[in-house]
């Protein structure tokens, strides 16, 4: 068994977080464990997290993603991070191709690959595949975090473009390899969607700021 802790971010998912878990399953190298930062969901969500075993289940005690994300750090025991979305999936080796990569490049702390993008009806994938610039397309080392700083709890949607601008900024090293790993789902729930607004205000207040 690795030692990758995966932390899945979910809210009001009982439409999609089985197909996300299963697809952590089908992993060619399986997590040491798997870590499910819920919060408040009204859908069944918690009862289809309940009936399957081995999962860590958190309740979300702050708002944002960046808290989701920081509340599974704090908790994970594994020397590598991966998070997955639950409206979103991986391949079945994108861990094994992640972990691979690293351990082919010592010096670098995140593993980069490729995703598709397909639509809400699950038939049609976007075409060229693209770099993963997102959590779910990414292995990071834990010691990152601690090197480089969580994720900002004050930025509610835009999280993630926040700590990666801010990693790149300070030095820290990736690895990108041409596997694609991840299947990004899009949507009318995609919280870039449902929160249209507040997601453009922070990437405009994040430009502006040169990221910080």
């Amino acid at each position: 068994m690795s030692q990758i802790s995966v932390i899945v971010i979910c809210k009001n998912s009982a439409a999609t977080i089985e197909r996300a878990l299963d697809s952590i399953m089908r992993q060619s190298i399986k997590p040491s464990e798997v870590i499910v930062v819920l919060a408040p969901s009204a859908d069944g969500t918690i009862e289809i997290l309940k009936a399957r075993e081995g999962l860590v289940i958190l309740n979300q005690l702050g708002i944002g993603i960046g808290d989701a994300r920081n509340f599974g750090i704090s908790v994970a025991k594994g020397s590598y991070i991966a998070f997955l979305d639950a409206d979103d999936e991986w391949l079945p080796n994108a861990l094994e191709m992640q972990y691979t990569a690293l351990e082919l490049d010592p010096s670098a702390m995140i593993a980069m690959g490729l995703l598709v993008k397909i639509e809400e009806n699950y038939l049609e994938i976007l075409p060229d595949p693209m770099p993963a610039v997102t959590p779910g397309g990414c292995l990071f080392k834990v010691e990152a975090f601690s090197c480089f700083g969580q994720f900002d709890t004050n930025v509610i949607v835009s999280a993630d473009h926040k700590w990666f601008f801010q990693a790149r900024k300070k030095g820290i090293r990736t690895v990108s390899h041409q596997g694609i790993i991840l299947r990004k789902h899009i949507h009318g729930q995609n919280m870039s969607v449902v929160r249209r607004q507040q997601y453009r205000k922070e990437l405009i207040e994040l430009l502006k700021g040169g990221g910080s």
